[in-house]
């Protein structure tokens, strides 16, 4: 397990999630601080700049070696990077580990229009389960959400949505949570607007005999992986709003998404998932394309948004 720190790690809801899977599952943790150059930072004198370091580098070793002295196997670096997303990505296949624990960063949305937040650009590429805390209330997790994609064809075909689920239900079963199925349906988005469909604008008849594929497709799903009925949840509405609305009134604690490669103006606006990141509660544990045989596009380093 790869935990990447920041700066007043020991009070973020990342760590205290770190440590409790970690303690609860016996695996191995790494502890990576990346420090990377913000705005006025570049010219920081080499002095100052090893001063930055050596300090950090003091505090992230002295908590490994407390977590040490408690029976943990926990190992630790702290380096100076201009490009913190690659060196991530490269440890990530390094050690081979098999989750990335990082708090949810909230970037300022004026530098967000000229560059790509690193959580996006790790949720974009990395090549295995991503988990981004933006609170923990329960270290560890008590209730575990899958929200699945049941209106794209392409999804279903994919494997992606059997992707997510079995993360959900791995990391379910590894905490003693609850897992419950979701799906966030936002008709407008899910009707195929082809040339028929525009030729007759739809009605409410139309769009109700949609919202009635869309939910028997769900519970299809929901039926070959033997979910009660109890645990499975079909919201209306836009699927970033209605998802963060489920967390917060269900109190999930984590809600597993997917995530794939996208081009062109997808690209710029940016998934739900990415927009889920600044919206919720709880945490994120994101499963890339590549976990169904479809390798994620690595960030390019100077990525804009």
């Amino acid at each position: 397990m790869f935990f990447i720190a920041a700066p007043h790690w020991r009070q973020s809801a990342a760590y205290r999630r770190a440590l409790a899977i970690a303690r609860r599952s016996h695996a191995a943790l790494h502890i990576g601080m990346f420090l990377e150059p913000r705005l006025g930072m570049p010219f920081l004198s080499d002095h100052l700049r090893d001063e930055l370091l050596e300090q950090c580098r003091v505090d992230v070793e002295r908590d490994a070696q407390e977590l040490r002295s408690t029976g943990m196997d926990v190992t630790c670096e702290t380096l100076w990077s201009a490009d913190p997303c690659r060196e991530i990505l490269d440890r990530v296949a390094t050690l081979k580990a098999d989750l990335v624990i990082k708090n949810v960063h909230h970037e300022a949305a004026l530098r967000r229009v000229f560059v790509t937040p690193l959580d996006y650009r790790l949720l974009r590429a990395c090549q295995v389960p991503l988990h981004l805390v933006a609170e923990a209330i329960n270290p560890l997790p008590l209730k575990v959400a899958a929200a699945l994609d049941v209106a794209r064809p392409e999804l279903l075909a994919s494997g992606l949505n059997e992707g997510i689920i079995e993360a959900a239900r791995n990391l379910a079963s590894l905490c003693g949570a609850e897992l419950h199925f979701l799906h966030a349906c936002d008709l407008p988005s899910a009707i195929d607007y082809d040339s028929a469909t525009l030729s007759s604008s739809w009605d409410s008849s139309y769009a109700e005999q949609v919202r009635i594929s869309l939910y028997r497709t769900f519970n299809h799903l929901a039926d070959r992986w033997h979910v009660p009925m109890e645990h499975r949840h079909f919201v209306l509405g836009p699927a970033t709003q209605g998802i963060a609305n489920f967390m917060d009134d269900h109190r999930i604690d984590v809600v597993v998404m997917g995530m794939q490669s996208r081009l062109g103006l997808d690209r710029i606006l940016g998934s739900t998932t990415e927009r889920l990141l600044y919206r919720m509660s709880g945490g994120l544990l994101a499963v890339g394309a590549d976990t169904t045989g479809h390798p994620r596009r690595p960030p390019d380093s100077t990525e804009q948004s």
